[in-house]
């Protein structure tokens, strides 16, 4: 049996802002494809919406 990922998922759900490599997360998450990990990592991003809406309100 393997040990559950839900900490690790929890810990790496601002993976972006901590700058971890796309295909570390893969392996961390032991998805199969790179893509159902950006894709799944997307959920969690925030930074760049923050940073574009930053710049809108500060033009």
């Amino acid at each position: 049996m393997l040990p559950s990922t839900k900490p690790v998922i929890h810990l790496l759900s601002g993976a972006e802002e901590k700058e971890i490599h796309p295909k570390v997360l893969q392996k961390m998450y032991r998805h199969e494809s790179v893509l159902t990990t950006m894709k799944y990592q997307s959920n969690f991003s925030f930074k760049k919406a923050d940073e574009a809406i930053d710049a809108v309100l500060d033009f």
